[in-house]
């Protein structure tokens, strides 16, 4: 787990991961990235619900 800096920067060791999580802002650009991001933090709340089946 990270939190990207202002720069939206992505670390190494995430980008070398099998699958990369993306909870909230844009693509990191990972071959098998997960977005799970909206239009506001409501939005991104109910990506992560339906992913989690909920």
């Amino acid at each position: 787990m990270f939190i990207r800096s202002a720069n939206q920067s992505v670390p190494a060791e995430a980008l070398s991961s099998k699958q990369l999580i993306v909870v909230g802002g844009p693509s990191t650009g990972h071959p098998n990235e997960v977005l799970l991001s909206g239009k506001d933090k409501l939005a991104t709340a109910a990506e992560v619900a339906k992913h989690l089946g909920q």
